[in-house]
């Protein structure tokens, strides 16, 4: 398994009336959810585990719906944030919202997916601003909107292009305790913890490391039997600072057979409350 690719630049920084407002942003929790993610996923290398643990690993993976397995090469669809709904959670600058909302409100985005599950966002902007305060505080909105994109895709990726359980042939540790299973590795200074219950479903994933503790809460659905990601909760924590708390919900929509996000809620639940809403739109798929 391919380890997902990193994210471009780091977080985007707060803006008057940006979802980066206040101490702490939704785009940071999902860059760094992400981050945690392509960590966890990464195969560790070095030996491999023993065949019968090996098969449990195939089971699981051959459990979870894949785009890639299903013909998939890539898609492209169009992003549509509630730019009202945020306005309502995050309170701007005075002035703020009259000047930056009609420009949001243009802006497109559209975000691309490609044959191994990176993705990219690219926008294109509608009339020009009216000065260049206003231009600066829309570019940290377009940023931070690009980067939650992305920071999402690069979280949900491993579970819909690819396999989130280690590489069968790595090295790992697989225990059943009480009718659970129970799998750790190495990755460099990166400890990873995955829970599994018996019926392959993973229940967590803890990531720890010098400078960053994650851990993962992911809820499934079933589409024609196999699982596939539609809550994430979080909470993280980065050097020494407090363990925060996030929550991510994806819905689903049928394009051309292929099962394909439709719309995104992203709520920061602490040490602040701020939340947004994505949706996919005018899809476009390519097959294999």
């Amino acid at each position: 398994m391919k380890r997902p690719s990193g994210f471009a630049g780091g977080p985007a920084s707060a803006g008057p009336c940006s979802i980066a407002a206040g101490k702490q942003s939704v785009t940071l929790v999902l860059v760094l959810a992400g981050l945690a993610a392509g960590l966890a996923l990464a195969p560790p290398l070095e030996r491999a585990s023993d065949s019968s643990q090996r098969d449990v690993i195939r089971r699981a993976s051959a459990a979870y719906y894949s785009l890639k397995d299903r013909g998939l090469l890539s898609c492209q669809c169009e992003v549509v944030p509630d730019w009202d709904g945020l306005f309502q959670t995050v309170k701007p600058a005075a002035g703020a919202q009259d000047q930056l909302l009609p420009l949001l409100k243009q802006t497109r985005f559209q975000v691309t997916i490609g044959p191994t599950g990176a993705s990219s966002v690219s926008h294109e902007a509608g009339y020009p601003p009216p000065n260049e305060q206003v231009a600066e505080r829309l570019r940290m909105e377009i940023m931070s909107i690009e980067r939650l994109v992305t920071g999402f895709f690069e979280m949900w990726s491993p579970f819909s292009f690819d396999s989130p359980f280690p590489d069968a042939q790595t090295e790992f540790k697989l225990e059943d305790t009480a009718g659970q299973y129970r799998i750790s590795y190495q990755q460099g200074p990166i400890a990873v913890v995955t829970t599994m219950a018996a019926d392959y479903a993973l229940t967590g994933m803890d990531v720890k490391g010098p400078q960053v503790e994650v851990h993962f809460h992911p809820q499934w659905q079933r589409v024609e039997g196999l699982y596939m990601l539609s809550v994430i909760k979080a909470e993280f924590a980065t050097g020494s600072a407090a363990m925060q708390q996030m929550e991510a919900k994806v819905a689903y929509q049928d394009i051309e057979g292929w099962e394909l996000p439709s719309t995104l809620a992203v709520k920061l639940i602490s040490p602040s409350a701020h939340s947004l809403n994505l949706t996919f739109a005018d899809c476009r798929v390519t097959k294999r």
